[in-house]
């Protein structure tokens, strides 16, 4: 599928904000066991008409830390990527242990963009699965 420039016609900031205020999206959140030791949970943002998967945020889990990533999908293509790490110095489940945080936005639709596009693609395969199971049928 051709993907088309997005970038000519709107904003990255204003598409994200339009996604994270469509009130009229659906979610779907599905537990998935065995991708991190601690496990791993999806919530997809999809349009219940077109059942266009809008938004992904996927968190996984583990003794050493969690991640939190949000993919925003406009037209089926990546524009924005935002992700929260959380590292241990020793695993959760131990007294005193402390945290470092990182997080990083990336617009996707910039020429150098640095987007996880694999990550991407391996979640959203992860996600649409179950998905199609659930709610495309």
């Amino acid at each position: 599928m051709a993907q088309k420039n997005l970038s000519n016609h709107v904003s990255v900031d204003s598409l994200v904000t339009a996604i994270d205020r469509d009130h009229s999206l659906k979610n779907l959140a599905i537990e998935v066991p065995g991708m991190t030791t601690e496990g791993s949970a999806f919530v997809g943002y999809y349009d219940d008409k077109s059942n266009d998967i809008r938004k992904l945020v996927v968190r996984h889990f583990g003794e050493m830390g969690n991640t939190a990533t949000t993919y925003y999908i406009e037209e089926n293509q990546l524009i924005y990527q935002k992700r929260l790490s959380n590292n241990y110095d020793k695993p959760f489940y131990m007294k005193e242990h402390t945290v470092k945080s990182d997080s990083v936005a990336i617009n996707c639709l910039s020429k150098k963009s640095g987007c996880d596009q694999s990550s991407f693609a391996n979640d959203l395969s992860v996600f649409r699965k179950e998905f199609e199971k659930r709610i495309a049928h």
